[in-house]
């Protein structure tokens, strides 16, 4: 099934993902992402040739709107993982905008198949992924979560986007010290607390790049990104 242009396809979503904190997205071609990728990372085409992909993403905007919905919600405070439990909540509400079938694929999960998340914003020209491994928006910097990917069974019109301008090249690259401090002080952490462990260490990766300063995240939204503590998230409820 097709119908609309990509451009459309876009536009009616993009309004009511902003509202609710994903003020980042971008169209990619799904054809081109799949050729770049290992087989395990492929995402569905609906048996097209070349099907339409959105990537959907934040800047700090997105904490504010995060915190009135965990206020609002009591689901959303009993939740594991509020924070990912809520954007797949925003996510499937924004595909109810489609007359197209679609397929979702998140950066916080590998079901029902994992996805290349850097490649995909590569791809939209949405972020250029860093020596350092940051996404590295051209506003934003490196102060931006990559959130989810749809599928829309629907075609890709056009050629490949432009990628993702490249800041890195011409830097002098502090996030690379930075990074193998981060890394050199994890590796005696706890399996499944590697960064949490020493996250101040990584914070300060993201701190090194000179790009998108203004853009920075709150030191309490920064805090839970990088140690997701229940308490610590429900204690800014005030």
């Amino acid at each position: 099934m097709s119908t609309g242009t990509t451009a459309g396809l876009v536009d009616r979503i993009a309004g009511p993902a902003a509202k609710a904190g994903l003020d980042l997205l971008a169209p990619f071609p799904v054809a081109s992402y799949n050729r770049s990728v290992q087989e395990a990372y492929v995402l569905p085409t609906f048996a097209r040739e070349g099907p339409v992909g959105i990537i959907l993403a934040n800047s700090r905007a997105f904490w504010p709107r995060f915190l009135e919905a965990l206020k609002a919600s009591e689901a959303l405070r009993e939740s594991k993982h509020p924070l990912n439990a809520y954007i797949a909540d925003t996510v499937v509400q924004l595909v109810d905008a489609f007359s197209v079938d679609f397929e979702i694929r998140w950066a916080h999960a590998s079901e029902p198949s994992p996805v290349a998340m850097q490649r995909a914003a590569m791809m939209a020209g949405l972020a250029h992924t860093s020596p350092s491994y940051l996404s590295i928006h051209p506003k934003h910097g490196p102060w931006i979560g990559l959130r989810a990917v749809i599928v829309l069974d629907t075609a890709w019109e056009s050629g490949d986007p432009e990628p993702a301008p490249d800041p890195c090249t011409p830097c002098a690259k502090p996030c690379l010290p930075a990074l193998d401090k981060a890394v050199e002080a994890s590796r005696n952490n706890p399996k499944g607390k590697k960064v949490a462990g020493s996250w101040r260490l990584w914070l300060a990766v993201r701190d090194a790049c000179p790009m998108g300063r203004s853009s920075r995240y709150s030191d309490e939204q920064c805090e839970y990104h990088y140690r997701p503590d229940h308490e610590f998230l429900l204690g800014l409820l005030g």
